[in-house]
This record gives structure tokens, sequence and C-alpha cells, in this order.
């Protein structure tokens, strides 16, 4: 089951902006992006429920492959998969703890979204945030640069995801 955001109340989404601090301060600018910006924002965590994303406008896809066991692209509903990451034009890959500077930068590239066209295909500044674990890191990677080639991925790790991720 994933869930999507977008008839949120505008004084709830405020709520979520001041309570993003602490440990969930890198949640702060996602949130600004839904309330300030009016983009979109689902959250998908593992599984092989269907999760279409029936929406026109520009979405941050938030999919959690980093709870018990990371799964990798596997572990979720791929053709689901497939659209959200064909609709974006950037993805991070959060493989290590949450930077915020990243998230942030997710978040911008949502608010300025706008329908571009990447070969012949239209994107509409869509983004997808994935959460995952440095042994799942280069499967990620392949997988969403394979599904969308045009796609910018900003991949975040540690020490050893870095040398394990040789050319990824």
């Amino acid at each position: 089951m994933s869930i999507s955001l977008t008839g949120v109340p505008l004084d709830r989404l405020t709520n979520a902006v001041n309570m993003s601090t602490g440990e969930a301060a890198h949640f702060r600018p996602l949130w600004l992006a839904v309330r300030d910006a009016g983009v979109a924002m689902m959250f998908v965590p593992q599984g092989n429920d269907d999760f279409s994303d029936h929406e026109d406008r520009t979405t941050i896809f938030l999919i959690g492959d980093d709870l018990h066991t990371a799964k990798g692209p596997y572990g979720f509903h791929r053709k689901s998969l497939r659209a959200a990451f064909r609709k974006c034009v950037a993805a991070v890959i959060v493989a290590c703890e949450p930077l915020p500077d990243a998230y942030a930068a997710a978040a911008a590239v949502a608010a300025g979204g706008r329908v571009l066209l990447q070969g012949d295909q239209q994107v509409n500044g869509s983004v997808a945030i994935v959460e995952t674990q440095p042994y799942r890191e280069r499967e990620w990677k392949a997988f969403i640069e394979k599904t969308n080639p045009r796609i910018s991925v900003l991949l975040c790790t540690t020490k050893e995801g870095a040398a394990n991720a040789g050319n990824a």
C-alpha cells in the first residue's frame, strides 16, 4: 500500500514542516515542496502492491527499501516502479544516513518542476528518493538508469559502499 499526499490540508502540511526536526529534519524540504509548490508526494513501501501514479503533476516518490531488509528493485511492484522512474528527471539513492542536502536538492528539482522533453519522452520534473542499504545501491542505480537512461542520479553512500560500487 502506497500513500499519496495530494489533497492534504495546508494546516496539516504546515504541522509536518514544523515537526520535521532532529532525526526527521531531512524531510523538511520535501514537506515544503508539497506545501509551497504544490508537488505531490508518494510514500512507497516494499511489496508487490501496484502504486501507479495517476497524477499529472510533479511528484516526489519516496521509496522505502531500508526498513528491515533491503530487497532492491525486486522488492517492489515492477511495472509501477518503472512508470515512476520514467516520469522522473532525477533520482537520489540514499544508502547511508539521511543527508539533508540530498533531500533538499530533490525537493528543489521537484519544486521547480516543469513539463520537459527528454528526447521523445515528456517528463514533468518528478524525482525519486530511494532509501536503501549500501549492498543494494548498485542494483538500484542499474535499474534506474536502464529504466530511464536520461535520468540524473545522485548516489549518497558510505565509504564501504563507494569501495564496492566500482564504476557504479
